[in-house]
């Protein structure tokens, strides 16, 4: 299965539970950041394209080049983007 279809699966799943998810970025030692974000707030578009979108922000983030991994921990479905040194972490709670 296509790395992106299983995302839009674990969106969808989430999203129709009304869970919220919490999305870690790193990069290297030099930025670190956590957010908490509603599972509706985060689709993908286009087949390729993670998008983030609030009342307060958007982000979009091509996924073409990232390396994609997904994975269930404590019961709860993960997903790791990463390029190169950029490593973004969703994971539902």
């Amino acid at each position: 299965m296509d790395n992106t279809k299983r995302i839009e699966e674990i969106l969808e799943e989430a999203a129709d539970g009304n869970v919220k998810m919490s999305m870690s970025i790193s990069c290297e030692d030099k930025i670190n950041g956590h957010m908490t974000l509603n599972a509706g707030d985060i689709e993908i578009v286009n087949g390729y394209l993670l998008q983030i979108s609030t009342d307060y922000t958007e982000c979009t983030i091509n996924l073409n080049d990232a390396n994609i991994n997904t994975y269930e921990e404590l019961g709860s479905n993960m997903i790791d983007i990463t390029f190169d040194n950029l490593v973004i972490s969703l994971g539902a709670f």
